[in-house]
């Protein structure tokens, strides 16, 4: 994929986190399947989790994940979208389309944000108004969120996608960004962080839950290329493990805890 000349390296992918996502019951369908949200190459991602991660040489650039909806029967739908932050870094940005495109907002800015254009829906016919937008700012932690598709006249009616980004500014970032792993993933009582020099000069490591708490912090050593989480005080559920350098963000990675 391009954007404008530079170039950018695309892999979305569904993982196999939806269901812990699922858990944290942010929005629930209470009915079978009225509405099916498709991705760009025709999957049916509803009630699951979509990752984009993008390499791009500029600063600031914008990534986006486009989503299709149709009902599936029943009649007509008034249907709207809302979404919420996940495990959002600060200094970043976000906004999306649905039918209306809103302007950019800080992260932390409006944790719970419900578009202000419900759109009439007709059973069979797509519609491909949506976009889900992330501007990283530089930042190359990752960043999550719900967007929730609600029938306006029976909100409990309602399906999910998580959007999940996470960018670097170079190749030689994204080289290095498997060089931060986390075993066991899911974990049980503990987990193990590992990573290597060419990610910076890290010195410690924060852990937060889904809806951005800080749940655990640790010091890491100036030598030290790894450290054992306890994981054993957490609920089950996903985690945001981040590794830190100089109060910056230097890598996040997800954590599932299920025993």
């Amino acid at each position: 994929m391009t954007n404008g000349a530079l170039s950018v390296y695309f892999w979305p992918m569904m993982n196999k986190y939806a269901l812990a996502f699922a858990a944290i019951a942010l929005a629930n369908s209470t009915s079978a399947q009225w509405i099916t949200l498709t991705d760009e190459y025709g999957n049916d991602v509803t009630n699951s989790s979509i990752d984009h991660w993008e390499v791009n040489s500029s600063n600031p650039f914008t990534m986006v994940i486009h989503l299709e909806a149709e009902l599936n029967g029943g009649g007509n739908r008034t249907v709207n979208v809302k979404r919420y932050e996940m495990g959002v870094t600060t200094g970043t940005q976000n906004y999306f389309c649905w039918n209306l495109c809103y302007l950019p907002r800080n992260a932390g800015q409006t944790p719970l944000w419900i578009g202000g254009d419900s759109q009439a829906m007709v059973p069979g016919v797509p519609f491909t108004g949506f976009g889900g937008y992330h501007i990283p700012n530089g930042d190359f932690s990752l960043s999550c969120y719900r967007y929730v598709w609600y029938d306006v006249a029976n909100p409990n009616d309602s399906a999910f996608v998580d959007l999940c980004f996470e960018s670097a500014v170079g190749i030689g970032e994204a080289l290095s960004v498997d060089q931060f792993s986390i075993a066991p993933n899911p974990a049980n009582a503990s987990a193990m962080v590992s990573f290597s020099s060419a990610i910076g000069n890290a010195d410690g490591i924060v852990v937060h839950n889904a809806l951005g708490s800080q749940v655990l912090k640790a010091s890491v050593a100036a030598a030290q290329r790894n450290a054992q989480l306890s994981t054993a005080a957490l609920p089950e559920g996903v985690y945001f493990v981040s590794l830190m350098g100089q109060g910056r963000t230097l890598r996040t990675q997800r954590l599932v805890v299920s025993r």
